[in-house]
């Protein structure tokens, strides 16, 4: 069995864009399944999960109230892909740590406040997917002692780049992403999974992922939130 076919099914991967007030707009209908993909995409009858709203332009206003953005981005959208072999979509339990897993992971990553809305749709094939939106924010300290609220969409990922390459491009953001992602999984998410699972080539996003090999781990395994 070669190498790839050994980790088929047993990794994650996540990426994630800065995307503008359109795009938003665009994902808020595709959520509610406003849009002609959206419904040819339907396999089954089941609302997504959660997390905040599916109204993701008051969504962003809430959480922007009284904070002073960086930049003219929406926020970043990411997708988070959990590993299809070891967790079963079909399970609302795993479907639920899944969803919680992401929403956790991103806001450690950007810092402890940016996720203000995410889902994971249950009506498509694959159910190990994850859309998440943030925009994070963060305590910015004057010299003279006063503190405002800021955001920004590449502040954290620059940061840890530069901590874990030594430089700041996008390649190296992708790639502290992902790195970071994987140790999330192993230490917070999916105790089974091994160093050579983290191998980049094979952090992709899987868009047939219900044909992965499955042997999915039962719930007592997941360490829970």
């Amino acid at each position: 069995m070669s190498r790839k076919n050994e980790r088929e099914g047993l990794v994650g991967a996540v990426r994630q864009k800065a995307i503008g007030f359109p795009d938003l707009a665009n994902m808020q209908r595709h959520g509610k399944r406003e849009d002609a993909s959206g419904q040819q995409r339907r396999v089954r009858a089941l609302e997504p999960l959660v997390y905040g709203s599916l109204n993701l332009a008051e969504a962003r206003r809430t959480h922007m109230e009284g904070v002073k953005q960086s930049g003219r981005s929406a926020c970043i959208h990411a997708l988070v892909q959990f590993p299809t072999g070891l967790l079963d979509g079909a399970k609302e339990d795993h479907q639920r740590a899944m969803l919680g897993h992401a929403v956790e992971f991103l806001n450690r990553f950007h810092g402890g406040d940016a996720v203000f809305a995410a889902r994971l749709d249950r009506d498509e094939k694959g159910r190990h997917t994850v859309d998440a939106f943030l925009l994070p924010r963060y305590d910015f300290h004057y010299k003279d002692g006063r503190t405002v609220k800021k955001a920004s969409v590449s502040k954290f990922s620059k940061a840890h780049a530069k901590e874990r390459f030594g430089r700041d491009d996008r390649r190296s953001q992708g790639s502290a992403l992902q790195d970071a992602f994987f140790e999330h999984l192993r230490g917070r998410c999916c105790r089974t999974l091994t160093a050579k699972d983290s191998h980049r080539e094979s952090m992709r996003l899987d868009g047939a992922d219900e044909q992965a090999r499955t042997c999915p781990l039962p719930y007592d395994e997941l360490v829970p939130l």
